[in-house]
């Protein structure tokens, strides 16, 4: 398969991305710097802080590959704080990076998933979609958003063929949880409401991924998956 993974030069997306390089498919990463450690994979450099960027970074990406068969959006930033000390700028820079740029990929990405007989678009969420884990009430009500996305999208490009969902994790050793996770206190309390006791991998995210792209997930679309140690079945 011929794989874009938006936000695939660190963490999750990486990940993902490296997954899918060593299942033996062939993978564009774009991000603001390229992966020099893993020349496998192609690169497209763009920044989803910038709007303007996005489309035009798709199109790249598809046009190094000669078609796109997955897109994986695993773009994200936070600020965290609460809700009255946002500042108009702050909620409008993790809405464009969170959301909107998941938007705009995927819009981007139609024309060459609807040319493929076996398209997929995945998604990277947070459980903070679902309940309050105190990640900031802008990421949250983005996340929110991407699962209602996720469903309407799934719904219209259905007759094309093309699945649509997303993957929701809890903490993840990534950059951007390490301010939460190097608290112990907060960690502490992050472990306690984690039934499986641990922090996931961002190999624990990349394996249901993939997984929804393969034939054997055809038929699935539309839905919302948890990736978070039992959290969700237990709360805080």
């Amino acid at each position: 398969m011929k794989v874009i993974v938006a936000g695939g030069t660190r963490g999750i997306g990486r990940a993902i991305a490296d997954a899918f390089l060593n299942d033996g498919h062939t993978t564009c990463v774009i991000g603001r710097n390229a992966p020099l450690d893993n020349p496998g994979h192609l690169f497209v450099e763009s920044d989803y802080s910038q709007g303007g960027q996005v489309a035009a970074s798709i199109t790249a990406a598809a046009e190094l590959l000669s078609g796109c068969d997955v897109l994986i959006h695993s773009v994200g930033t936070n600020i965290r704080k609460a809700a009255i000390d946002y500042s108009c700028a702050e909620f409008d820079h993790i809405l464009g990076v969170n959301l909107l740029s998941a938007w705009d990929a995927a819009i981007a990405a139609y024309p060459y998933l609807n040319a493929s007989p076996t398209a997929s678009v995945v998604f990277i969420g947070s459980v903070a979609s679902t309940v309050y884990v105190g990640s900031g009430v802008p990421y949250a009500m983005t996340k929110a958003a991407m699962d209602q996305m996720t469903r309407g999208l799934a719904v219209e490009w259905a007759e094309q063929g093309i699945t649509v969902n997303t993957v929701q994790p809890w903490y993840t050793q990534t950059d951007l949880a390490a301010p939460v996770l190097n608290d112990p206190a907060r960690l502490a309390v992050i472990l306690a409401a984690t039934p499986n006791k641990r922090i996931a991998s961002p190999a624990d995210i990349a394996g249901i991924t993939v997984f929804l792209t393969s034939p054997a997930a055809r038929h699935i679309t539309g839905t919302t998956i948890p990736v978070d140690g039992g959290f969700l079945a237990k709360g805080l």
